[in-house]
């Protein structure tokens, strides 16, 4: 046991291979993608890599037994927390839908074209006695973000990964992005980076653009938004591989339209409810400017349009990057001959990699797989009272008006008909906090910003529940 932990804790692909799939009754449905195992080479090899592995990742993660972990991770504006499995790894559940389907199709982007995100998945899990749904991703040790870590700093392939992940980023839209959503990940020999929070932001589809100036104007009051800070020291530095990048883009433009346009399956089907990073019926309140109005109809045409148009799109891209950079030297004419041999090469090792890694775990899960019981998980936190919290801190900001007392008779009412002591504690700490708070200073925007990205941590992390 000790030695598979030790293992699979020991860099990037040793953490993940068990994630990739949810154990909801979705994760069930044979691989959309199987239909599409017969395209053209290099395609459908690529095709069947990707969906030997979703299919092992699945199989595997419902071997997965879950308990409350002893760490706890405090700092979020949502309620989350962490669990470990029967190998003590540690995994983030999101106590939300909020999210979810634009991380998953970002994820299965990512991962068939050869570029490592935390595999998510939904789930429903049961706290407190309480039939929860989220989802969930592997909790890695890291030495912070790119905002306590300087992008000077990075190594040629971390470089060239944030160059990759900015034109995948570009083709679904996942424009909610700023350095905190780069975590840089502990490995046994140096680290490396990796994209988080990933969403899909279809409602920008008209109306952004590919350039290192775009910053989505739902990210105003975070800072360093979008990719500019990456971009702009790349026009300082000589190490990202223009080749390898544009071998990428010839791939994808020729990539079968039906099975890329099934990655984002679940976003259409869901009505494109839990596809953007923020609650929808809030973006729709905060942003009457921004048409929220699409279809699935509408939503394939952007997606393929980008597709299609990504390599005379890119060659604009790049050669502004070259004519502003020390990279004058380059011919981004040159490019257009590039192969896309090189790409596909380099995804079907990652793919065979993490196949291989999948495998090894399932002959390990066979050997020690606990009893599955009911896998309650107890804890001082609930959907419910995070809400509570929610509605309270979302008043105090101006969000919207709220009668503070109709909101404690609420609260107590349902604390009353709690299901368990653990779901009771987590409304009588809120109430607490609101009855302590409620005059609190509207005026201090920074102090208020700064409660809401902590509103996690008014929740006590107890280690014997």
């Amino acid at each position: 046991m000790k030695k598979f932990a030790k293992r699979f804790t020991n860099g990037v692909l040793m953490t993940l291979i068990a994630s990739s799939v949810s154990i909801s009754a979705l994760s069930k449905e044979i691989s959309t993608l199987e239909k599409f195992e017969n395209s053209k080479e290099p395609y459908g090899n690529i095709i069947r890599k990707f969906n030997q592995l979703e299919n092992l990742s699945q199989k595997n993660f419902e071997r997965l037994v879950f308990k409350r972990s002893s760490f706890q991770f405090r700092d979020a504006k949502s309620p989350k927390f962490i669990l470990e499995d029967q190998f003590s790894r540690r995994w983030l559940f999101k106590m939300e839908e909020v999210g979810a389907d634009g991380a998953l199709a970002i994820q299965k982007l990512y991962t068939i074209f050869g570029l490592y995100t935390p595999d998510v998945f939904r789930v429903t899990l049961n706290i407190n006695g309480i039939p929860t749904k989220g989802y969930i991703q592997v909790f890695h040790k890291t030495k912070g973000t790119l905002y306590e870590n300087s992008l000077y700093s990075l190594n040629e392939n971390d470089t060239n990964y944030l160059a990759q992940a900015h034109l995948l980023d570009w083709l679904a839209a996942n424009h909610h992005v700023h350095p905190g959503q780069f975590i840089v990940i502990k490995q046994k020999q140096g680290s490396s980076i990796s994209h988080i929070d990933n969403s899909v932001e279809w409602q920008l589809f008209d109306s952004d653009q590919l350039s290192i100036h775009y910053e989505s104007p739902i990210m105003w009051n975070v800072r360093q938004v979008g990719y500019s800070g990456f971009w702009r020291t790349i026009l300082l530095r000589k190490s990202i591989d223009f080749n390898a990048l544009f071998s990428l883009v010839k791939l994808i433009v020729n990539f079968p339209e039906d099975a890329y346009t099934q990655l984002f399956k679940d976003i259409f089907t869901n009505q494109f409810q839990w596809s953007t990073n923020k609650d929808l019926d809030f973006l729709k309140k905060s942003y009457p400017e921004i048409n929220f109005s699409t279809t699935k109809t509408d939503f394939i045409k952007h997606i393929l349009k980008r597709k299609s148009s990504i390599v005379k799109d890119y060659s604009t891209f790049l050669d502004f990057i070259v004519r502003n950079s020390v990279h004058k030297h380059l011919d981004i004419g040159g490019f257009k001959d590039v192969s896309p041999k090189r790409a596909a090469d380099r995804i079907q090792s990652y793919l065979n990699e993490r196949i291989l890694l999948a495998e090894k775990e399932r002959d390990l899960l066979k050997k020690h797989q606990p009893n599955k019981k009911d896998n309650l998980i107890n804890i001082i936190i609930s959907k419910e009272a995070f809400d509570f919290l929610s509605r309270f801190l979302c008043a105090v900001d101006s969000c919207e008006k709220i009668n503070i007392e109709q909101l404690l008779k609420e609260i107590n009412a349902s604390i009353k008909s709690a299901m368990n002591k653990y779901h009771k504690e987590s409304l009588v700490v809120v109430k607490t906090y609101i009855e302590q708070n409620r005059n609190i200073d509207r005026n201090n925007s920074v102090k208020l910003n700064d409660i809401q990205y902590r509103a996690n941590k008014i929740f006590p992390v107890k280690k014997d529940l």
